[in-house]
């Protein structure tokens, strides 16, 4: 049997401990009521600088390439704050969070809906594909996988950006019995093309500051305007001995502030082509490389008029660039209202050059029925 004084000495270390746990808990709870005000204010600047041009938005302009990481902290400190009990700061950082979840399907996209890969065999099949630092030069493996991907997924439009080395592409696509429409001017690596297994009625090119070709295709009683458009991009310098590409070493702020100033270029590229595109009078569609990443100036200039494929038939987290800035989405397909997206993929399995090839599949409202 435990004398008294054992037993209230006992007693008085449980307080003591029970203090030093209430302490702790409080200290951590002031340390990460700081961390939240400040994650929530650099989720509200995401979701308020990605609508300013760089100009305005300077290095915050590029706060979307952490934007997944900055969904998370919300969301694990909304789920901290709830286990807590702090009601007023689960109501606060949820609402806001709440509202970034109308912009999270341009980056992750649960799939709800089923793509609809066989009911319509007669849609529109769009193959767009970057090919930056593709090389088919003698090597038979890279064209005997070009020509199985492109055989396997059978598009009947392709749109090819930065394609410096297509004179083994054009001999492929015309065993397809493909039309090619003329490339543009090569400004560097930046030539585009356009092939379509539909007849071509009207075709142009735009090669000044940006650089962008289209053309109306004819299919039936359809006609439709595809846009390609390839926006600028930095590319590291290459070493002299390796002959590979030097990626230096940058600080988050740095790295921030690079990204900002390319994207004033691809602004100004952008603000030349929107005229062509807002004034097409027919249903049009807008593929290629933006080399911007959603929650950014230049990709809102183009979903405010016009539908993001990934948003509507997209699942999972899409990132279509594997070079020096890996895992982002800087290609894209947009579509007019009038047009329906089918089914949307990233041909992942295809790994020749920095980027991936989208393949989506489309119609025009109420044709396919």
């Amino acid at each position: 049997m435990a004398r008294r004084g054992e037993y209230y000495g006992s007693y008085a270390d449980a307080g003591r401990r029970q203090r030093r746990r209430v302490g702790l808990m409080t200290l951590l709870d002031a340390v990460l009521l700081m961390v939240s005000v400040v994650v929530m204010l650099f989720f509200v600047a995401l979701l308020v600088m990605s609508h300013l041009s760089p100009e305005t938005a300077g290095m915050f302009a590029a706060l979307g390439l952490y934007s997944l990481y900055l969904y998370v902290a919300m969301l694990i400190l909304v789920l901290y704050w709830l286990a807590r009990w702090r009601l007023v700061n689960v109501a606060v950082m949820g609402v806001v969070l709440v509202v970034g979840l109308f912009s999270l399907p341009s980056y992750y996209k649960m799939e709800i809906d089923k793509q609809h890969k066989t009911k319509y065999p007669r849609s529109f099949k769009l193959l767009s594909y970057n090919m930056d630092e593709l090389s088919l030069q003698e090597d038979e493996v890279g064209f005997d996988s070009l020509r199985s991907f492109v055989f396997r997924e059978m598009p009947n439009i392709v749109t090819l950006q930065n394609a410096y080395q297509v004179d083994s592409v054009d001999s492929l696509l015309r065993v397809k019995r493909f039309k090619q429409m003329e490339y543009t001017k090569k400004r560097g690596n930046e030539a585009l093309a356009i092939y379509s297994r539909y007849p071509f009625a009207k075709r142009h090119a735009v090669d000044s500051l940006q650089n962008m070709i289209w053309c109306d295709i004819v299919a039936d009683d359809d006609t439709i305007r595809i846009y390609n458009v390839l926006l600028h991009m930095d590319n590291y310098e290459v070493d002299a001995r390796s002959g590979e590409r030097v990626v230096p070493e940058r600080t988050i702020g740095e790295r921030m502030k690079a990204w900002s100033e390319q994207s004033s270029y691809r602004v100004k590229e952008m603000d030349s082509l929107m005229p062509y595109i807002t004034s097409s009078p027919y249903p049009c569609v807008v593929a290629g490389s933006l080399n911007d990443i959603p929650f950014t100036f230049v990709y809102n200039k183009l979903a405010d008029d016009l539908v993001d494929a990934y948003v509507e038939k997209g699942h999972g987290y899409s990132h279509t660039y594997s070079g020096y800035e890996e895992g982002l989405r800087l290609d894209y397909v947009f579509v007019s209202e009038s047009i329906e997206v089918l089914s949307y993929e990233v041909l992942y399995d295809v790994d020749m050059a920095l980027h991936y090839p989208l393949f989506v599949r489309f119609n025009e409202k109420d044709k396919h029925k």
